[in-house]
């Protein structure tokens, strides 16, 4: 994610004037980077091999389905003393842990101060994630099956966690300062994003900005379209376009004014 974020501020940078390509930046002698060649390549890895799109829906599956499985049987045929009897035996101990500090793996190079730290971050942190779905679940019910946002930052902070652990051992591995500074910054950031992704979960307005959206595709924003020019997609054949016999935005009523 972060790497596109790069290669797409890199290319505002050096992308030249307009639409140009390296080979026209070459031609009149400046220097030139095939940047558009690395955002496609960056885009198409991000969609197409699973970097984000496919992986990211298996983290909100662990978070969501253990619960989703215990009260399945709620959602489909309603609550009864027994069920709810059946889901306090399993829950109260479950929850109680979860107050409960656990150490971390008694492995070498997870007990170095410039990593243990982070690790017992990572350790309190997926303890918080754990309550903070189930405060979700309890708030939402049946709608969490189906809150693509929610779900959506349960998927970021497992993100967030991976990235802290595998920054700060990648930088222990390197043994640079440059390295545990960098590994540092990407903690700091991501601790910052945890806990807004974390707030999120129980308070955000996504049903506010779904519906804005919902309206706009209704058409009930029509006014801010004035001045704006009305083309289709058959206006960018080839032999058409503006100007172009049969073009639709030549057409009458195809251009609103302001």
């Amino acid at each position: 994610e972060q790497s596109l974020q790069f290669l797409n501020d890199a290319q505002v940078i050096f992308g030249g004037m307009g639409y140009e390509t390296a080979d026209s930046k070459r031609r009149r002698g400046q220097p030139a980077f095939g940047l558009e060649q690395l955002v496609r390549d960056a885009t198409m890895y991000r969609i197409g091999e699973g970097a984000t799109d496919i992986l990211r829906p298996f983290v909100a599956r662990e978070g969501l389905n253990p619960h989703l499985e215990r009260i399945k049987d709620i959602l489909d045929n309603g609550i009864s003393l027994k069920k709810l009897a059946a889901l306090a035996k399993f829950y109260l101990p479950w929850y109680c842990a979860l107050w409960r500090k656990r150490p971390i793996p008694p492995r070498p190079e997870l007990q170095l101060p410039a990593v243990n730290d982070k690790m017992h971050y990572i350790e309190k942190c997926s303890r918080r994630l754990a309550r903070t779905i189930f405060y979700a679940m309890l708030i939402k019910r049946t709608e969490m099956r189906d809150d693509q946002g929610r779900q959506n930052r349960i998927e970021m902070v497992g993100e967030e966690l991976f990235v802290i652990a595998a920054t700060t051992l990648h930088a222990d591995v390197v043994k640079q300062p440059f390295a545990y500074a960098l590994a540092d910054e990407c903690y700091r950031q991501a601790k910052r994003r945890i806990k807004t992704h974390l707030w999120g979960l129980i308070y955000n307005d996504d049903a506010q900005r779904a519906s804005v959206g919902q309206a706009a595709l209704a058409g009930r924003y029509g006014a801010l379209n004035g001045g704006i020019i009305q083309r289709g997609l058959d206006d960018y054949l080839p032999g058409r376009g503006p100007g172009k016999s049969g073009s639709t935005s030549d057409q009458p009523g195809k251009i609103n004014n302001p």
